[in-house]
């Protein structure tokens, strides 16, 4: 067959069959829409198919090809079209007479913006088009405009702008005016025969800026001055200055002052209402040149990466702290130039030369390190200077350049914060969402197609107000954060003293004989249950206390603690719920997790954002808390005791144990109108955020001094701990982490060695069974003891700042030996001798005094207090955890240890707390009145375990601040030594 025949019978097959071509272009379209949907059933961010497609054209098109048809039809300026993928599809839609935006986009009437029209290259008028939709017309998004868009369609809407328009063009009359132009787009846009279109912004608004992106602010700004600039000089013949702002200058004609009052009161009012207030101060210095107030009514918002937002969202943002690095200073400036000229001049007991130089000056400076006296003349009077101008708060560039001889170049940057809110609400907000973002892979920008919402906003989120969390600051903070972490410590005392009233209820018993221990002839056999069954609970509570080891470092304080009160709640409805013992003990142990992880996480949140001259008090009202949970509970179970026994009879244990869901829920509804630990978002570089609580917890401004200063401090402590030292709590470091962890843990571990928790969890069973009294006494007898502790532990807050933790440390511990020694001796003669009873009780009245002043929570704080802040959750953790498992080992030891060795048992107590009184004297520095970076400094300052108790003696209050003072010193003094 030829060659032409083969020819041809291929030609025919192919018109026989589809393409293989055909076949894949289908199948991959079909993919490709498969893919789209899938991903926006996944509530991925995709544009909408007809969107990719039109994204398509406009990256094919090329961008030669519009800028010649730009320039050809007169579009725009020369130059001022951007070559950029958003500027191509503008083009391509102003090009084929389509909306600008995003071709999907739906307004308020319902019909998209493509139904409307304006002109083309091929021809079509606006003014031939009937409208059909109800909504206002909008501008085209031509070449970054939406800006501009946004400032003038909210002008729009402003009754008195238009007002004020045509005042202004009654008096200009030039028809290339600003005012004009501005006036002629409102009507245009305001025109119910235009709905529904798109039009554009006139040349005369359009070149008042360039191709490139700005804030629609500094474009409002300059609508505004160009304005004001028309306005001046349509009433020039009357007044010297009359415009937006209106300023009646001092005159001594009368007529001259009846002119301005008939220019002023001829002008509309200012329709420009609305007032931002905004204050921008240096972190280093603290200097801020106060409120500044600029009248506006738009505001530009950015877009995060998020696929929907809230506009109020955007707006509260905006009004958060930002940090602008990277600024010049001015104070700064002066302050370093003051430091170094100081140390360039002699000492004080240097004589003054014979060239007349300023003694006064000369005597306040330092070192001298070498200069000519010509040049020491010169050096004084610039230091005269400076001294001057920081004095005199003047920080201008000329007093700078000129009486300070500082040049530009020399000038100090540092990191400034702004903050601005509305101080006063525009008659109409135009908020401006700013949907370009920088894409740092291909170093240029792009579109953010996330969705808006939010028809309504409440302006007054964003203005300048007083709401309750904001109204809660100061001492107020402070106090109300204390008294919430001793509504949590409640559940520590409540849930540990439960047990020691139900343990011989009889309903109680009848529920659960299998720790029935009130039977002779089952007591050996259940009294190991009846332990480990009371016991579980602070093994519960050391695991999650341990918990915080690992959790407390990542998510601070605030958020752990309402975590824990949420399991606490899941505990308490298990226990009230329980009918066999498996549950009783599982709900313990959830219970315990909770309590144990609000023990490890409360101390350290009151104490790193408390003041170091009264840090103590507000810590031990958290355990004046867990006392009043141990009286209010016994007393509780003492009243349920008479419940008669009946079909209800179980609500005698029941509602004690339910009752304490009360603590955590209103621990819950509290906690999230407080701060968080300043420290702990300082030591995670949350900057922003540490200096707004330091500065909520101080009352002062976010940029004041004191906050500066505080703010400096603890990050200078962070620094220096962080400096070649491991995160390590048992690392053998400068700055002494296993020192002080095994303090901290120790000292918890002898605290729960005291032998007060015998008579916490057991008094009832020891007064009814060792002692002879009846089951009615036994409980009086329990609550006024409980009573009685409370009163003792109300007391250690009042005495806590008074004496310092050491001597309470001191002091516990030898009045518990007194009184194991006491209950030692009465409990051996105490057979069938009711006098003997009464000595003994005695002796348990004086440990419930002891044990709170000194023992109970002095422990908990210390630990905080002294660990560094970058260990400070694992330390105080492992301290929690250890004064829990030391608990457990008390309550699963001390029924046993009754059976079988009886008073003898108070001996060990007896030993346990005189090694107590040894550790406390040798080892343990007092901390009163000192910062928490005070105390780091005590025991980076020491070289072996004994120094850092001399140390702290002779330390005083504001040490950190001053060795930070000194390193800095130290580091410009090295820089001076290198320029020489």
């Amino acid at each position: 067959m030829t060659m032409d025949g083969r020819l041809q019978i291929d030609y025919h097959r192919l018109l026989e069959d589809p393409t293989s071509a055909g076949v894949t272009v289908i199948y991959g379209l079909l993919a490709i829409y498969a893919l789209h949907q899938l991903c926006a059933y996944l509530d991925y961010p995709v544009l909408p198919p007809h969107e990719l497609v039109w994204n398509a054209i406009v990256y094919i098109v090329p961008t030669r090809l519009l800028l010649d048809a730009d320039r050809r039809h007169a579009l725009s300026d020369e130059g001022m079209l951007s070559q950029t993928h958003a500027a191509k599809s503008e083009a391509l839609r102003k090009a084929f007479g389509l909306g600008g935006g995003a071709l999907s986009h739906k307004l308020v009437g319902g019909e998209s913006i493509l139904s409307g029209r304006s002109t083309s290259w091929f021809g079509g008028s606006n003014d031939m088009q009937e409208p059909t939709t109800d909504a206002p017309a909008g501008l085209g998004n031509w070449d970054n405009s939406c800006y501009q868009n946004s400032v003038l369609q909210g002008l729009s809407s402003l009754d008195s702008m238009k007002q004020y328009l045509n005042w202004l063009g009654s008096k200009t009359g030039c028809q290339n005016s600003t005012n004009a132009s501005l006036k002629e787009t409102i009507e245009k846009l305001s025109a119910a025969s235009n709905n529904g279109k798109q039009l554009w912004t006139p040349a005369k608004l359009k070149n008042m800026s360039s191709w490139q992106q700005q804030d629609a602010q500094e474009y409002f700004s300059k609508i505004m001055d160009e304005l004001d600039k028309e306005a001046a000089k349509a009433v020039a013949d009357v007044k010297d200055q009359v415009g937006l702002e209106v300023i009646a200058r001092n005159g001594d004609s009368t007529e001259k002052k009846a002119r301005v009052g008939d220019a002023v009161n001829s002008l509309p009012r200012n329709p420009m209402e609305g007032l931002l207030a905004q204050r921008v101060a240096c972190t280093r210095c603290g200097f801020s040149e106060g409120l500044s107030m600029i009248p506006f009514n738009c505001l530009t918002v950015p877009l995060g990466s998020r696929a929907e937002y809230d506009i109020g969202e955007c707006l509260d943002e905006y009004t958060t702290l930002e940090e602008i690095s990277e600024v010049d200073c001015a104070k700064c400036t002066l302050l370093r130039s003051e430091e170094q000229i100081q140390k360039m001049l002699p000492e004080k007991d240097e004589p003054a030369h014979e060239n007349g130089c300023d003694s006064t000056v000369m005597d306040q400076s330092k070192k001298s390190i070498g200069l000519p006296p010509e040049l020491r003349v010169l050096a004084a009077k610039r230091l005269e200077a400076i001294q001057q101008a920081i004095s005199n708060d003047d920080f201008s560039d000329k007093t700078l350049n000129d009486s300070c001889q500082i040049p530009k170049k020399a000038h100090v940057c540092s990191t400034k914060t702004r903050q601005a809110v509305l101080g006063r609400a525009p008659q109409s907000l135009v908020v401006h969402v700013n949907r370009s973002v920088f894409d740092e892979v291909t170093f240029g920008q792009r579109k953010n197609y996330a969705s808006d919402r939010a028809l309504q906003i409440a302006i007054l989120r964003i203005c300048n107000r007083h709401d309750l969390i904001m109204a809660i600051a100061g001492k107020r903070l402070q106090l109300t954060l204390a008294m919430t972490g001793a509504i949590a410590w409640v559940l520590q005392g409540y849930d540990q003293a439960l047990m020691n009233g139900l343990l011989t209820l009889p309903s109680f018993i009848d529920t659960f004989p299998a720790i029935d221990t009130s039977t002779p002839r089952l007591a050996d056999k259940n009294s190991t249950l009846q332990g480990t069954a009371v016991a579980l609970y602070e093994v519960g509570a050391a695991i999650g206390a341990l918990a915080m080891f690992f959790i407390g470092d990542w998510y601070g304080r605030k958020r752990p603690a309402m975590g824990a009160a949420v399991v606490v709640l899941i505990g308490v409805i298990l226990q009230a719920t329980s009918y066999g013992l498996a549950q009783l003990i599982v709900a313990r142990i959830v219970t315990g997790l909770g309590v144990g992880s609000l023990t490890a996480t409360i101390p350290s949140w009151v104490g790193e954002s408390a003041d170091a001259n009264h840090r103590g008090r507000l810590v031990m009202l958290e355990g004046s808390g867990a006392i009043f949970g141990v009286m209010f509970v016994g007393w509780l179970e003492l009243g349920f005791y008479f419940v008669p026994h009946n079909s209800a009879q179980e609500v005698s244990w029941r509602f004690p144990i339910a009752f304490q869901a009360v603590f955590p829920l209103t621990v819950l509804c509290i906690a999230p109108f407080l701060a968080e630990s300043p420290r702990w978002l300082l030591s995670k570089d949350r900057h922003i955020e540490g200096r707004k609580v330091l500065a909520r917890l101080e009352n002062e401004p976010e940029d004041s001094e004191l906050v500066s200063a505080r703010m400096q401090i603890i990050i200078h402590s962070l620094y220096a701990d962080s400096q070649g030292h491991p995160k390590n709590p048992f690392a053998r470091t400068p700055n002494r982490h296993l020192n002080r962890t095994l303090l901290a843990v120790g000292i918890n571990i002898l605290a729960q060695m005291s032998g007060v928790n015998v008579i916490t969890f057991y008094s009832n069973t020891i007064f009814q069974h060792t002692l002879g009294y009846d089951a009615v006494l036994s409980r009086v007898i329990s609550g006024c003891m409980q009573t009685w502790q409370f009163v003792a532990a109300t007391s250690a807050i009042f005495l806590v700042d008074r004496f310092g933790r050491r001597k309470l440390l001191l002091v516990g511990a030898c009045f518990m030996v007194i009184a194991n020694a006491g209950i030692t001796g009465t409990e051996s003669h105490v057979a069938g001798n009711p006098t003997i009873a009464g000595v003994s009780i005695l002796f348990y009245f004086i440990a419930l005094a002891a044990f709170p002043i000194g023992l109970f929570l002095v422990p908990f704080m210390y630990a905080s207090e002294i660990a560094p802040l970058r260990i400070r959750a694992q330390v105080t953790a492992m301290s929690a955890s250890a004064n829990w498992m030391f608990n457990f080992l008390v309550a699963e030891v001390s029924p046993v240890a009754f059976a079988n060795i009886s008073w003898k048992y108070y001996t060990v107590y007896i030993c346990t707390n005189s090694l107590t009184v040894l550790v406390v004297y040798l080892f343990l520095p007092e901390t009163k009145g000192k910062s928490l970076e005070d105390i780091d400094a005590c025991f980076i300052s020491s070289t072996n375990a004994l120094q850092p108790v001399k140390i702290a003696k002779t330390m005083h209050a504001g040490v950190a601040e001053e060795l930070m003072a000194t390193e800095k010193v130290g580091d410009h003094a090295e820089q001076v030594e290198k320029a020489m």
